[in-house]
């Protein structure tokens, strides 16, 4: 039985714009992570964790960041600390989530295994070889399988995630860096730094695990990200300071984009509208504006930014603060299951109330009657994170919660 804690809640917002999303940049020279708001191009807070974060990955609903250190931190992004910390081998590096968010899987550089994480209990829950390096992790789409980059074994490792263990390897994937899937999981695409493609992108058929095609693209294509359509890959290249944008379709390069220098993280906004870069040896992220595949903004960061993983978060995490917040209201429990309980300290009539879900579709409005507790049965809403706000004049108190069965 899943256990349901009441938390009265406390309104302190932040003002978030109805399209903000955010991204989470690990700064490997300073051991922190810069927290920027992609609508504004701006940091908007810097969060210390340990030695030379590297790797990356934000759960699906923006609620948890997984940050790769000698460990894999757990951040909370409603306050931007971390609430958990979770050995893991000795040297992790990859990481990505799956779709769901029930499970992390990550991969170590020195000891060449995966660990599974249980995100309920933060606890790992299996430990496997992989291959000698396990460099770059990734997760079907419809989470049925995981796979590893080997970097030195010129192989991927398919993984069977029912069961967490090595399924089958794709070989001649010549040191491989970086990983991407496509949205509709039948492609593989690696970035490769060895033997007689080096400098290419490996298009990989993922349902029988061959080898299409090679794409050129710059001096050492590190990592890879698709658009959420799956028609356009963008490829940071450490050695030449630049991104390689590719046609999916036509497996051919469209233009190269300079960014700042050494890229190692890159990430591609839910909308596909903009493409992070962070640029290890320039202290910054380049913004690419994906309908003219131009350089819109470099924003500062912290010291050798490395962000190697999905480090952009997938929905919208806050809604817009307009006016004034509000301390008369209060929504309770949270997480719910049958009851969400809304409390006004000081009863006044017509509280507009709007729920939406994580995709910002309205699911419930109606104004609320002057008394002091409302209650609004969700017992056949399904699982997953709402927001809601209680309007009155200049008034308004938002957050979210959690629906839980």
């Amino acid at each position: 039985m899943k256990k349901v804690i009441t938390i009265l809640i406390a309104f302190a917002f932040v003002g978030l714009s109805a399209n903000a999303q955010t991204a989470y940049i690990t700064n490997s020279g300073d051991s922190t992570v810069s927290v920027i708001d992609v609508t504004t191009n701006a940091v908007s807070a810097t969060i210390p964790v340990s030695t030379s974060p590297s790797g990356v990955a934000v759960s699906r609903d923006g609620t948890t960041v997984y940050i790769v250190t000698d460990s894999v931190y757990v951040l909370n992004t409603a306050n931007n600390t971390v609430s958990a910390k979770i050995k893991v081998g000795s040297s992790p590096y990859s990481i990505a989530v799956t779709p769901d968010g029930s499970e992390v899987y990550v991969g170590d550089i020195i000891d060449g295994t995966v660990s599974v994480i249980n995100t309920s209990s933060n606890a790992v829950i299996a430990t496997f070889y992989s291959g000698s390096p396990a460099v770059a992790t990734a997760v079907s789409p419809n989470q049925n399988e995981a796979f590893e980059v080997n970097y030195y074994d010129n192989t991927v490792s398919v993984i069977n995630t029912f069961t967490n263990v090595v399924s089958h390897i794709i070989q001649g994937v010549h040191h491989g860096e970086g990983i991407a899937v496509s949205p509709d999981g039948s492609k593989l695409y690696v970035t490769l730094n060895g033997g007689a493609n080096a400098g290419a992108i490996c298009v990989i058929n993922a349902l029988t695990d061959t080898i299409l095609s090679f794409v050129t693209v710059g001096v050492r294509p590190w990592v890879i990200c698709i658009t959420p359509d799956g028609s356009r890959l963008y490829v940071a290249n450490m050695n030449d300071s630049s991104v390689s944008v590719i046609n999916a379709a036509t497996d051919s390069l469209i233009t190269t984009i300079t960014v700042g220098a050494s890229p190692q993280g890159i990430a591609v906004s839910p909308d596909g509208s903009k493409v992070l870069v962070a640029n290890n040896g320039s202290n910054s992220v380049s913004v690419i504006n994906t309908a003219t595949n131009t350089v819109s903004a470099s924003i500062p960061v912290g010291h050798a930014p490395i962000a190697f993983g999905n480090f952009i978060s997938t929905f919208t995490t806050g809604i817009p603060s307009l006016n004034a917040e509000s301390a008369s209201i209060s929504i309770y429990p949270n997480p719910a299951s049958t009851f969400l309980n809304i409390h006004q300290s000081t009863p006044s009539q017509n509280h507009q109330l709007i729920i939406t879900d994580l995709l910002g579709n309205e699911v419930y409005k109606e104004v609320i009657p002057s008394i002091v507790n409302y209650q609004l049965t969700i017992d056949n809403w399904s699982e997953g994170i709402y927001f809601y706000e209680v309007r009155k004049n200049n008034e308004a108190a938002r957050g979210k919660f959690i629906k839980m069965n």
